[in-house]
């Protein structure tokens, strides 16, 4: 097969580990969830899909817009 048929596949490279978001667990997390849930309420994180909610969440911490 001549080169100028051959399709190379790029090498995949991974993700730092400082870059790689860990997945939310924990009772303040599900906590949070419930909360936002129950009452309908939409939170900054969410909407902007924040990489980091799991972390806030985790903690105990959520973000609200009030206008």
């Amino acid at each position: 097969m001549s080169k100028e048929n051959q399709v190379l596949e790029p090498k995949r490279v991974s993700k730092p580990d400082w870059l790689k978001v860990k997945l939310p667990t924990g009772k303040s997390y599900r906590k949070i969830k419930e909360v936002v849930s129950d009452h309908k309420l939409h939170t900054i994180c969410e909407s902007g899909n924040c990489p980091n909610m799991g972390e806030c969440w985790g903690a105990g911490t959520a973000t609200f817009m009030i206008l």
